[in-house]
């Protein structure tokens, strides 16, 4: 009970980045009776805008309500509201009873769910005044309207989150748009991902080596998953962020202090406060050997330069520069680690899907090209499964601002309120995931598995070499060795469940606008790298890392998870259960092909 309470408390802890009330009233201020613009769409639902006029003067406030306006929607009509529509209903809060049935019921994920079923999908947490209004928001259309809907009217609050977690960083609290734009464009460039992956695989390489020098003491002792990626993810995110001069510079002294932390995470008292004082330090140190020696670091594509030449130093101060990097590596980091951990530890445990990896892997020409990693379909649904089931971020907490006053569902939301969506309803629900709990990546693979009202499909033919390491290893072909037969896809309207048993490299005709994964994403059930506008910039250098690092290890490395199966994942923080992941019984491949 006492681990629950901490956990309670310390989701509330994190959640308290806003000290201030708004300084607008909570409540919907008194108005003229306003307008409505009504939008028929799919399946009963409407979008709306309430238009109102202040007697001190004119206001409107955007509020989107229900599923995505379709292209084909009638145009919109002004309409008079009646009082007694006008009058909105308040969201409902958590009852005391559902607190302690949620706190009872063994899990974060269960007590979200207590918390669904007793009060609906939208939730009003009211801690005031310590806090801004709090709405919990659950399921596919809270989906839709936080990540598209409501999306102009809702602001990231990560800046103002970090700033009261102990990481010795001044963060400024707003947001320079042109300055993030420029930062996107360089994580989405491929030529930047291509210039990295190189480094990529030298360190991949370097872990691996060391893994199977060692290979005698890990027979003895298991290897702790997590805690050996960390010098993988800290030195290519060191690189990315802040340089390959900063990385060679500064990761043989930084590196002892991040996994002091990581290794200690789960335990009393463990801090990240060590780390982030020291890379403080070695920030402030590059960036003044940056101003005196500006014609070193020319041509260099990495975020620190980035910020000194977009002029950052001028609009901040020092400490909020250095605010803003270290934000940038706590992003980066920790759900690349998560997923990467979670990946290697799942495949180890299911020889099928170890086999299947592998012989697609060998396919690939080079994994320094990321044209040749996105084809990497299996791979690839192995990160997204991995992000569906195990990261905190998106899964567990995706944090907005409102802006302005909105109105979802027909629930007032003031100007201010803080939004906590919570993805993972839909990524553990059963109707959309069947078996949710199990990590099966084929249910998310681009080409088939079974769509259009009962038409069989098979994988593309391209992919006929993985059927037959399943063959090999003891699976079906065309089947998933975790769902058995059921591998399958969720038919969007009917929700029944096809399965998907044709023959390996049997012609495709599913187009990608009706692959799962697609699907999926275009229907808010898969969010794993959020969506729209505010969509995730790192996905691309993230998935470069991952199948950069399971291309070199996976084809020269044998082990084994406990015998006692994986840990259970079901804390809200990612870090703690993924801290506990291990391999057994490390040793060199046979590769019998």
């Amino acid at each position: 009970m006492l681990r629950r309470l901490l956990l309670v408390g310390c989701a509330a802890r994190c959640l308290a980045y806003l000290l201030t009330p708004p300084s607008a009233s909570p409540l919907l201020t008194a108005c003229n009776p306003p307008t409505l613009r009504v939008g028929r769409v799919g399946r009963g639902g409407c979008w709306m805008a309430t238009e109102s006029k202040q007697r001190s003067g004119a206001n409107s406030s955007v509020a989107p309500t229900g599923p995505t306006p379709s292209r084909s929607s009638a145009p919109f009509a002004t309409v008079a509201v009646p009082a007694a529509v006008r009058r909105p209903r308040r969201a409902p809060g958590i009852s005391p009873a559902t607190w302690l049935r949620g706190l009872s019921s063994g899990s974060f994920h269960s007590f979200m769910l207590a918390v669904r079923e007793a009060h609906g999908d939208v939730v009003r947490i009211n801690l005031w005044p310590v806090l801004p209004p709090i709405y919990l928001m659950m399921g596919k259309e809270a989906n839709r309207g936080v990540l598209s809907e409501l999306d102009q009217s809702l602001e990231q609050v990560l800046q103002d989150l970090i700033n009261l977690l102990p990481v010795s960083a001044n963060i400024p609290s707003e947001v320079d748009v042109e300055l993030q734009k420029k930062v996107a464009s360089l994580f989405q460039s491929v030529a930047t991902v291509n210039e990295r992956l190189p480094s990529f695989i030298m360190i991949a390489e370097r872990i691996r080596d060391s893994w199977l020098e060692n290979h005698g003491e890990t027979q003895q002792r298991p290897l702790n998953v997590f805690f050996e990626l960390s010098e993988f993810v800290l030195r290519a995110d060191l690189e990315i962020l802040y340089g390959p001069t900063f990385c060679a510079k500064y990761a043989d002294r930084i590196l002892p202090e991040f996994q002091r932390w990581v290794g200690e995470l789960g335990q009393l008292g463990a801090t990240p406060v060590g780390f982030f004082t020291q890379l403080g330090e070695l920030l402030r140190e590059a960036l003044r050997e940056r101003q005196k020696h500006p014609e070193r670091y020319v041509g260099e594509r990495s975020v620190m330069q980035i910020y000194l030449q977009e002029g950052a130093l001028d609009a901040h101060d020092e400490a909020g520069v250095v605010g803003l990097l270290t934000m940038t590596l706590m992003a980066a980091v920790f759900n690349t680690q998560v997923s990467l951990a979670w990946i290697l530890a799942h495949l180890y445990a299911e020889p099928e899907l170890l086999a299947t990896a592998r012989t697609e892997l060998r396919r690939c020409a080079d994994l320094a090209q990321y044209s040749n990693l996105v084809q990497l379909s299996f791979v690839n649904s192995c990160i997204d499964e991995a992000v569906r089931l195990h990261t905190m971020l998106p899964g567990n907490t995706v944090l907005r601002r409102a802006t302005q006053e909105l109105v979802f569902d027909g629930l007032p939301i003031p100007k201010g309120s803080l939004l906590w969506l919570y993805p993972n309803a839909v990524h553990r629900d059963e109707t959309y995931f069947p078996r949710a709990a199990s990590f099966c990546p084929y249910r998310l693979l681009k080409e088939g598995w079974g769509l259009n009202g009962g038409v069989s499909l098979s994988m593309d033919g391209c992919l006929e070499p993985v059927a037959a390491a399943c063959n090999a290893a003891g699976a079906g072909s065309g089947m998933c060795p975790v769902l058995g037969g059921m591998a399958g896809a969720v038919v969007a309207d009917g929700g029944s469940f096809i399965p998907a048993a044709s023959p390996a490299g049997a012609p495709v005709a599913a187009t990608e606008a009706q692959s799962p994964l697609r699907r999926m994403s275009d229907e808010y059930e898969l969010v794993t790298f959020g969506h729209g506008t505010k969509r995730c910039i790192g996905e691309k250098m993230a998935r470069a890392m991952i199948c950069a690092f399971l291309g070199t290890v996976l084809p020269a490395v044998d082990a084994k998870v406990a015998a006692t199966g994986l840990p259970k994942d079901d804390n809200l923080f990612d870090l703690i259960p993924a801290s506990k992941l291990e391999l057994h019984d490390l040793r060199p491949h046979r590769n019998d092909r």
